[in-house]
């Protein structure tokens, strides 16, 4: 498959890739361009950015959660009716797995896939060293690193220094992009803010990609995608015709999805219907997905729907297959404390969360399913993701927890997936890809509550 590609990558976190790698997006729209855009790694907000200025939902490719062989079929998959593909990086060019050296960094992705890549620098507190920099972090691995987009620009005499030392390492500088505070994108306890929750991104992404258009050779980004080798083929089976629906809980609180995610449900055979929790209650459906995000920021308004809140309860009292990841895992509990107050949520499980100031995991995670359910056979191994502020508490003893955790923290001594009567709830995001039983057996538990 031919697909003109390239990746976004940083010389570290905080250079400013995501505003980079939204801008080129919004700057290859804005000419005419399908971009279908993706993120390396298992971060949930760039994604969203990515998604509101291209108009096509964003995708995760991630060697820990998948393997080499799920991300080119989620990089050829996605991108079959696009014109180009933008990859943005995670944290630094070479920057992977904790203790395995680069596998699962950006430059790992740029490898198993053939992309091209592009280092953004961030030269606020930079000079001449920027070009060793450069030549640094083209020797060190096998990444076909084309140039430079040199971020955080303060003056004239600063952006010739920084051409000279590039030019002496044989750095092709792609863009010089000034130093702007307009065009920051304001963060929080994980990270960016979701685009969904800013009312003003669309004057954001507006600045942002002016600033691209003006600052970097966009036409020399669309001849190093287009140098891009091809893509290995990939097989894939037929999507199956509907024949159950699951409802996605998806709003400012829940947003955090994998979106291969959705894809594989409806592969399967799901129809896939969105709600809100914030201001509806589930639609007929045969089973209910509520992914992450930020429930403790819309604490009050959660709370405040008591028709959902029954409404989720009694399904669950009727055995429907509901699963939830993190912030879908808060909102099964009995309540959210935050900030002193007690907030009631859907109360499926016997359990408080409470919300915290200090981080209590970001690490990816290694379980083995200890129960007979309906989603993963027990004694198999399922890989995935954690990362929250907040920790459950006042556990009803009777609780059963499905996975044991080898690697990650989980929600109590290394135990994780609150398990009852076909709902399971953990802090863990699982990426299906990488556990291609979960959606084929959430189908069909779906489809034996139908014919219930």
């Amino acid at each position: 498959m031919k697909l003109p590609r390239v990746l976004i990558a940083g010389e570290r976190s905080g250079t400013g890739k995501t505003t980079v790698a939204t801008g080129i997006m919004g700057a290859l729209v804005k000419a005419g361009y399908i971009v279908q855009p993706f993120k390396v790694g298992p971060d949930y907000i760039d994604p969203g950015y990515h998604s509101k200025v291209t108009g096509r939902n964003s995708r995760n490719i991630d060697i820990w959660l998948t393997s080499k062989k799920a991300v080119v079929e989620s990089l050829s998959e996605a991108s079959g009716d696009a014109d180009i593909a933008v990859i943005e990086g995670a944290m630094g060019l070479y920057d992977g797995i904790s203790g395995e050296g680069y596998k699962g960094s950006s430059a790992d992705i740029a490898e198993i896939t053939s992309t091209p890549v592009v280092l953004v620098i961030d030269s606020a507190k930079l000079g001449y060293s920027a070009g060793a920099i450069f030549k640094g972090y083209k020797d060190f691995g096998n990444v076909n690193l084309k140039g430079v987009i040199v971020n955080n620009i303060g003056s004239k005499s600063h952006e010739e220094i920084i051409r000279h030392s590039i030019d002496r390492a044989g750095g092709e500088i792609l863009g010089i992009i000034p130093r702007d505070s307009s065009v920051s994108l304001p963060e929080r306890h994980l990270g960016l803010i979701p685009a969904l929750e800013q009312e003003e991104f669309s004057d954001i992404i507006e600045r942002i990609s002016k600033l691209v258009e003006e600052n970097v050779a966009l036409d020399r980004i669309i001849e190093i995608a287009s140098s891009a080798e091809e893509l290995p083929s990939t097989s894939s089976e037929e999507k199956k015709a509907h024949s159950v629906r699951i409802a996605v809980a998806k709003d400012s609180a829940f947003s955090f999805y994998y979106w291969d995610n959705i894809d594989l449900l409806k592969k399967h055979g799901a129809e896939i219907v969105f709600f809100s929790p914030l201001s509806e209650t589930p639609p007929d459906c045969d089973g209910i997905y509520i992914g992450g995000g930020f429930p403790e920021v819309f604490r009050q308004e959660l709370s405040s729907n008591k028709k959902a809140l029954r409404r989720i309860k009694a399904l669950f009292e009727d055995e429907m297959p509901i699963y939830a990841e993190c912030g879908g895992l808060m909102y099964l509990c009995r309540n959210i404390i935050s900030e002193g107050k007690s907030f009631r949520m859907a109360g499926v499980f016997d359990a408080e969360v409470e919300m915290t100031e200090k981080l209590q995991a970001l690490k990816y995670t290694l379980a083995r399913v200890d129960l007979d359910n309906i989603y993963l056979k027990k004694g198999s191994f399922v890989k995935g993701h954690e990362f929250h502020y907040s920790r459950i508490i006042d556990i009803a003893g009777d609780v059963k927890f499905l996975y044991t955790l080898q690697k990650g923290a989980g929600i109590k001594d290394f135990r994780d997936g609150l398990y009852d009567k076909n709902t399971l709830a953990g802090y863990m995001h699982i990426h299906f890809r990488g556990a291609e039983e979960f959606p084929k057996n959430f189908v069909k538990a779906c489809m034996k509550y139908r014919r219930k």
